[in-house]
């Protein structure tokens, strides 16, 4: 096996499996001679990309998904952003994937999941309503105090009826998570 199986085949482990169960096994054998005969560099994006050329059923192209994010999250380094003091933005870090079938293999089922390494902590979380929609607040590099994000959260569209307490205590979760992170000096309790 050369290094480059090495590496596709130890990020897609599950996916591969996946593909072996279904008889599908052939996709692989492909995949391999493409990156052979094409003498492409290895790029893990391909691998889903491929799969979804190659009309693979849904359920798998969502487990390949998830696993090309997962080694994403882990292997990158984008820094932290720069903020102000008590300021709240999105850990560049965090890689999102919304799953619509049941994942077994990993262990996931529908739904809204985050990805995010922070030095040597990793966290996978399925991301409840609430949680989405303070992240969704902060997408294009915007920046909140927390106070200013729980005002635009009482007046998004989508209306949740939580208390003041309850949005600190969500976003104190992806502050925990490093999901979002906070500038400055000031500690996120501070800024709540």
């Amino acid at each position: 096996m050369t290094s480059t199986q090495r590496t596709w085949r130890g990020a897609f482990p599950k996916t591969i499996e996946a593909l072996g169960k279904q008889n599908l096994s052939a996709m692989i054998e492909s995949f391999e001679f493409e990156l052979e005969v094409q003498q492409l560099r290895l790029d893990l994006r391909w691998f889903p990309v491929f799969l979804k050329m190659q009309n693979c059923p849904r359920r798998i192209l969502e487990l390949a998904e998830f696993e090309y994010l997962r080694t994403q999250a882990y292997a990158m380094d984008m820094g932290r952003p720069r903020l102000d003091p008590g300021m709240i933005a999105l850990n560049p870090q965090a890689q999102f994937v919304e799953v619509h079938e049941d994942l077994p293999e990993i262990g996931r089922g529908p739904g809204l999941y985050c990805l995010v390494k922070s030095g040597a902590r990793f966290f996978e979380m399925e991301l409840s309503l609430a949680q989405a929609l303070l992240l969704d607040l902060l997408r294009e590099d915007r920046k909140y105090s927390s106070q200013q994000l729980f005002d635009m959260a009482e007046i998004h569209e989508v209306k949740l009826g939580l208390s003041r307490d309850q949005w600190a205590s969500t976003l104190q979760t992806l502050l925990d998570r490093d999901v979002v992170v906070v500038g400055g000096q000031a500690s996120a309790h501070a800024t709540m």
